[in-house]
């Protein structure tokens, strides 16, 4: 319903994911089949172009709240709790809150690591996503000094779960890189000269 894009299918679409939170909230999610349709129907939900940006922030923190990190999830579990953390950045940009969007992206950053750490790689273009979000939220909330953090902790062959061979993210990082080194030139240097040094090394 939601890819016919029409405003009849997309209230339609809102109305099926209303009836199925509702049902999925009457059932026992301590039962983790249950908990993942719940996390989905919330997720679903909160990628809708009919809502509000603090609407669908509230379906995606709820999602994620109830994915407790993945524990105890399927699969698709975890790829519903995922594209939760990735509406939730994507939503507090569009509320014009950037730390809080580097916030949720880094938990959902930690969430692929860890996922990849033990040889899951099918959501690798989610990840690839989340981290340009995290980078691009940090510049915007002008944190520069975490930029290099960013890049070593996802792109270092040294760190466990890392992925030094995405293309996509090799970019991410030079751009990030250079937009950050644009800001900080602007600034007294002996203000930013550690930061500007850890940038410079890493570009």
């Amino acid at each position: 319903l939601k890819a016919q894009g029409t405003p009849q299918s997309l209230i339609a679409a809102e109305a099926a994911c209303d009836q199925a939170i509702r049902l999925c909230e009457t059932l026992d999610l301590r039962v983790a089949e249950y908990r993942t349709l719940l996390i989905g129907a919330y997720a679903n939900k909160g990628i809708l172009p009919t809502l509000s940006p603090s609407a669908a922030l509230d379906l995606f923190q709820k999602a994620i709240a109830l994915a407790d990190g993945g524990r105890g999830l399927s699969i698709t579990g975890i790829e519903f709790a995922a594209k939760a953390y990735t509406g939730s950045a994507w939503a507090y940009l569009r509320l014009a809150d950037p730390r809080s969007a580097a916030d949720a992206a880094d938990d959902g950053l930690n969430l692929f690591r860890d996922l990849e750490r033990t040889g899951v790689f099918q959501w690798r273009s989610l990840r690839e996503e989340l981290f340009e979000i995290a980078l691009n939220a940090t510049i915007q909330a002008q944190q520069f000094q975490w930029v290099p953090e960013i890049i070593r902790e996802h792109l270092d062959p040294g760190q466990p779960g890392s992925a030094p061979a995405s293309e996509a993210m090799h970019a991410a990082a030079l751009n990030a890189l250079v937009q950050s080194l644009m800001g900080l030139y602007q600034a007294p240097r002996d203000a930013v000269a550690p930061i500007l040094t850890d940038l410079e090394d890493l570009a």
